[in-house]
């Protein structure tokens, strides 16, 4: 018998501990939620005083020298933001420069491998943007339109030009 009475003696401490622990955890969580509502509170009243700032209300040296604070963190932001600007400015820029590189380079490719055969690097280039442009315009789901331009004889031009230098 004793060791029965050890037992329950043990599953009743086991119980008083679990029922402190949870009275204990529904308190913290009752804290943490009174802290969070302080928070609200204190932003409330931080949107308060900034919203009498902000349209010139004198407040004491400490609320003005916060919102001071404040507005040159509002400056910092603005400044960061026209430097991030700036750079993909930039990097736009120089792709654009890469790619009008690139595509002069290619051009004077074209220009020499079809040399002997009498025909315009620029009629060339500007068909396969033709052939380029109906690729994707018929790339699409159910796409069983084609536009094409009223004026086409340009377009059909350059691709004879096509077949020209294919023939020779």
């Amino acid at each position: 018998m004793a060791f029965f009475d050890k037992l329950g003696e043990m599953t009743k401490i086991v119980s008083e501990k679990a029922s402190d622990s949870l009275a204990t955890n529904n308190l913290i969580a009752e804290i943490n939620l009174t802290k969070g509502n302080i928070q609200a509170l204190q932003r409330e009243l931080g949107e308060f005083y900034w919203a009498k700032f902000a349209v010139g209300e004198k407040l004491d040296d400490e609320a003005m020298f916060i919102c001071d604070k404040i507005v040159l963190a509002h400056d910092k932001i603005k400044l960061l933001e026209n430097q991030i600007e700036q750079i993909k400015a930039e990097g736009e820029a120089k792709a654009k420069i890469l790619q009008a590189e690139a595509e002069s380079q290619a051009i004077a490719m074209i220009a020499e491998a079809i040399k002997n055969t009498k025909t315009d690097p620029a009629s060339y280039l500007l068909a396969t943007k033709y052939i380029q442009t109906l690729e994707q315009m018929v790339s699409g789901k159910d796409n069983k339109t084609i536009y094409m331009p009223y004026e086409a004889s340009n377009m059909l031009a350059s691709l004879g030009g096509i077949k020209d230098i294919f023939n020779k």
